[in-house]
């Protein structure tokens, strides 16, 4: 008995000896190499249209922001840190072909802070997609392209300049 507990005491040392270093390359491994702790939103919209009256149409717009990190990101308003805009655009009937330059196209319509609209907070759980909807009397016989920005949220006191995903979508309205 005793010399089954004395191989059983080497053993349970060995393997003890050989789990740091796994556990350690684990950790590295989770938290380095894979940022784990890093942000990582992204957002994704389409739109559709209702009637509404002879001459408008109910444009209908989804914003579906998801955050597929695995740590909370909190969107305080463009001032405070991170924050989600629409802009509502009109394709003109004039248009010459080739490359459409969206900034050039005339504005409609534009939400610049969802969080307003959402008490000053807006936060993005990890794994969770989101779809806010949002609404827009706009007139018949157009094609609009509607697109959502969000800017990331500040790191500690430093604003992440440049940081941000968007997405875009085109939809016709008869």
């Amino acid at each position: 008995m005793q010399r089954a507990k004395d191989w059983s005491d080497l053993l349970l040392k060995w393997v003890t000896i050989i789990a740091i270093p796994i556990g350690g390359w684990w950790t590295y491994h989770n938290f380095s190499i894979t940022d784990t702790a890093e942000w990582n939103p992204v957002i994704n919209v389409s739109a559709n249209a209702l009637p509404y009256d002879s001459h408008s149409s109910l444009l209908v717009v989804h914003v579906k922001p998801k955050n597929i990190g695995k740590v909370p990101i909190v969107l305080k308003g463009k001032n405070s840190g991170g924050d989600i805009a629409i802009t509502l655009r009109t394709l003109p009937a004039n248009l010459k072909q080739g490359r459409i330059d969206e900034d050039k196209l005339p504005k409609l319509n534009e939400l610049k802070s969802v969080v307003s609209e959402f008490s000053g907070e807006y936060v993005l759980e990890p794994g969770v997609e989101y779809d806010d909807v949002w609404s827009f009397i706009v007139p018949k016989g157009k094609t609009y392209f509607v697109h959502v920005e969000l800017d990331w949220p500040y790191k500690g006191n430093k604003p992440q300049d440049g940081y941000e995903v968007d997405s875009s979508y085109i939809v016709e309205v008869k």
